[in-house]
């Protein structure tokens, strides 16, 4: 048995190859949950935002699983930014997730991106890790559908 880091140039220099072992990864810990917890309605989420030209402006990846549905990624392109076309995407996530049978949502985002955002559209803090980096804060959102 070997344990390798892909992690630095090896990861670069071969990302294809690399992309299907975290694939493999991923699938592998979703096979195992699923043994154990079968959940019918465990879904990933992937929306993409393009503009005129079918460039990509901005994005949502996240998966629905035991009833939430987890925000992994939201992007918005800096020139699109304030425009509400994040609102858009939560939104539109949140309604996949609720007519999944979603019961709430959770993200993490540090404090130099946007907690602010995030709690105008009704998340709330509950967790974080101090320090993180340097003197900002990794903070822990929900949210509760009703």
């Amino acid at each position: 048995m070997e344990i390798r880091d892909l992690s630095v140039t090896d990861f670069l220099e071969n990302a294809e190859k690399n992309g299907d072992v975290i694939i493999a990864i991923r699938e592998g810990l979703s096979q195992y949950n699923s043994s154990l917890r079968p959940d019918p309605s465990a879904a990933p989420i992937t929306l993409a935002v393009h503009d005129d030209r079918r460039e990509l402006i901005a994005g949502l990846s996240g998966r629905t699983a035991y009833g939430w549905l987890r925000i992994d990624i939201m992007w918005v392109s800096e020139q699109k930014r304030g425009r509400g076309i994040g609102k858009r995407l939560i939104d539109f996530a949140e309604k996949i997730a609720i007519d999944r049978g979603c019961h709430g949502a959770h993200l993490d985002t540090y404090g130099f991106q946007a907690p602010a955002f995030y709690e105008r559209l009704g998340y709330e803090r509950f967790g974080e890790l101090p320090r993180y980096p340097d003197d900002d804060v990794h903070g822990f959102y929900r949210k509760f559908f009703e």
